[in-house]
């Protein structure tokens, strides 16, 4: 020690001297005694000394600076590389295949020496084992309970809670001290732990037997149980348990009922990777099917119900795989098929003891018969929709009962009625926790507002209906929501704001496939280009809703309400006039009650810029007569 003193004194009498001490954290006591008194013999010198350490078992600060109390000392923690830096890394280590540098950037998380050593190896999918000793050297110093209780947490998993590790190593007043203090672990919030890098815990895992894995694995799916059905399927299936598929299926329908959808995907992934036991295809279909409708994957879940089909074992199981590939082809606007299927399955469903698929099959037979404005026939099926979802005793199809005979009032143009019975689904939805009926319901009690001159209430309405209806997976109530406050919008003269709304909604509609709802937004577009000066847009935009009108059979359903907006775009007076005309036939034949509305207030601002007052009376005198049948709030205001 005095001779390397001696030689670092002479050498700094012509220069400053810089000298680097690696990997501190392995030094013993005797070396920590002559860097001591090196350190002290140099104290007066131009001599840097710079030392670096990992920071568990770092010695500067309990064994070196006690023994120098008035040498000063700077520490600077190294953070992760950053990905140029770790990039930097690997291509000093010459050709390394992209995909193979790729993942072990990712693995290492901004570790230089894992990176280092997993650059080393082919890809593998075990741990390298300079890792596997490291991880192994740290685990060494623990203690037997801090060992149990590490091996424990790593089959538990990145992140764990410290009550369930107390609960299997049978220990409640334990604490990873120790564990924490060799940087294997690190608190989050209260009651939580996580291992510090991905590769510490899968170093310790794979360290574990098989056997006692597989065990710990048992051990933790009967403790999370019921209460977390995702971690009990996942146990199951990392211990290559024959419960396991079923208990992915459960989960799924657990993480559907909560409309955490994407957590429901990926246990539909992990479920599918099963090859060590038979799985339900029927209900493995059928919950896909539901996960890809609920996710705006409306052909994959048509795929998907088809398939279900298939795998039906009797006539209930059937039953219900039609009832779901009804419910898309509805979605898909193809809706001679989905009656074909309901004609097929309504005589085996009256055959059932269950009197819920029967509800629900008439249900939406009756709302086949919405669109084409037979509105007896839809009332008559949702009247009996609803007694049978009475004598089943469930209050869910209960709600779609009666929000089908809703929307049979609001096609009658019963506007008043329609509130009333749309405002009692929303309360039942939220009293039974229907999230998902509540979005529809709620746009629905929003668009009846608007008849009734309740108009904040019904934009807020249709906001929330929005929002929900995106959050809980309802996708065409969020198309229709942001289609009703986009009318409402047009209706305050914010036609910037109205048209955020409107191309938000044709995107998710056309997502989804429906050309029913892609007309009536066309026809908002037309509004709102109309305002801001676009003719040339505008009358594309309506041309297009026309069309679409045509293509899919709407003109009960929207047609006059279309051709009102449509005669509004003419540029020739004579087509106006034939627009009009074709419009009110329709109106005549029999429609949609919201094309009365739509219709006759357009036709008497076309016939009024045309110069034909007698023709706009015309049109408000049956305007007249349409809110005469069921009076709402502002009608006056409305009609001149």
């Amino acid at each position: 020690m005095l001779a390397l003193r001696d030689l670092l004194l002479a050498r700094s009498i012509h220069r400053p001297q810089l000298v680097v001490v690696e990997d501190l954290h392995w030094a013993d006591e005797a070396l920590l005694a002559t860097l001591t008194g090196l350190l002290q013999g140099t104290q007066e010198a131009p001599v840097i000394w710079l030392f670096t350490s990992r920071l568990e078992q770092d010695p500067l600060e309990s064994r070196l600076r006690p023994q120098l109390p008035e040498l000063p000392l700077t520490l600077i923690e190294l953070p992760p590389l950053r990905p140029q830096e770790a990039e930097a890394l690997v291509a000093s280590y010459g050709t390394v295949p992209a995909e193979h540098a790729a993942r072990c950037v990712t693995q290492a998380q901004g570790n230089p020496l894992f990176l280092t050593q997993l650059l080393l190896f082919h890809p593998h999918r075990s741990l390298p084992a300079s890792l596997a000793n490291l991880v192994q050297s740290k685990l060494d110093q623990l203690t037997d309970l801090d060992r149990r209780a590490m091996c424990i947490a790593a089959v538990m998993g990145q992140r764990f809670s410290l009550a369930s590790l107390q609960e299997v190593l049978g220990q409640a007043d334990y604490q990873p001290e120790l564990p924490q203090r060799y940087s294997l672990v690190r608190p989050l919030e209260e009651g939580s732990y996580r291992f510090v890098h991905d590769l510490i815990l899968q170093g310790i895992y794979e360290g574990i037997p098989k056997i006692q894995r597989d065990r710990l694995h048992l051990r933790l799916a009967a403790l999370y149980g019921e209460a977390e059905p995702g971690l009990r399927a996942r146990h199951l299936h990392r211990a290559r348990s024959l419960e396991a598929p079923n208990a992915f299926l459960l989960a799924v329908a657990a993480e559907m009922a909560r409309y955490r959808h994407e957590e429901a995907m990926a246990l539909l992934r992990d479920c599918h990777t099963i090859d060590y036991a038979p799985k339900d295809e029927y209900r493995l279909m059928l919950l896909q099917g539901q996960v890809a409708m609920a996710t705006g994957q409306i052909q994959a879940a048509r795929e998907h119900f088809e398939a279900a089909r298939s795998f039906a074992r009797d006539e209930q199981e059937r039953i219900s795989a039609d009832l779901w590939l009804a419910r898309v082809l509805n979605m898909l606007d193809e809706l001679a098929a989905e009656e074909a299927i309901l004609d097929g399955l309504l005589p085996l469903a009256e055959s059932l003891e269950d009197p819920l698929p029967l509800a629900e099959a008439l249900y939406l037979k009756g709302n086949l018969y919405f669109p084409r404005g037979d509105f007896a026939t839809s009332r008559a099926y949702h009247t009996r929709a609803l007694e049978q979802a009475r004598r089943g005793g469930d209050v869910r199809t209960e709600i779609q009962a009666m929000s089908g005979l809703g929307d049979a009032h609001y096609a009658e143009g019963q506007m008043r009625s329609t509130l009333e019975l749309f405002d009692h689904c929303v309360s039942l939805c939220r009293t039974h926790g229907h999230a998902d009926l509540e979005a529809s319901n709620l746009f629905m009690l929003g668009t009846a507002r608007i008849y009734a001159n309740q108009t904040e209430a019904a934009l807020a309405d249709c906001f929330d209906a929005a929002e929900l209806g995106k959050r809980v997976g309802n996708r065409r109530a969020e198309v229709v929501a942001r289609l009703t406050a986009g009318w409402i919008l047009l209706s305050q003269g914010e036609p910037y704001a109205a048209e955020e709304q409107i191309e938000q909604a044709l995107t998710v509609a056309r997502g989804l496939g429906s050309g029913r709802f892609e007309a009536f937004l066309l026809e908002s577009r037309a509004r709102v280009e109309l305002i801001g000066g676009r003719l040339g847009e505008a009358r594309a935009s309506i041309e297009r809703a026309w069309e679409l009108v045509e293509q899919h059979g709407l003109k009960a359903f929207i047609g006059p309400w279309v051709l009102g907006t449509r005669a509004l775009l003419e540029e020739e007076s004579e087509t106006r006039l034939a627009t009009l005309q074709e419009g009110e036939a329709l109106l005549d034949a029999g429609c949609v009650g919201h094309n009365g509305y739509r219709f006759l207030i357009a036709a008497a601002e076309v016939s009024l810029l045309d110069g034909r007052p007698e023709a706009a009376r015309h049109y408000a005198r049956r305007l007249t007569q349409l809110m005469g049948r069921s009076p709402v709030p502002g009608a006056s205001t409305t009609v001149p």
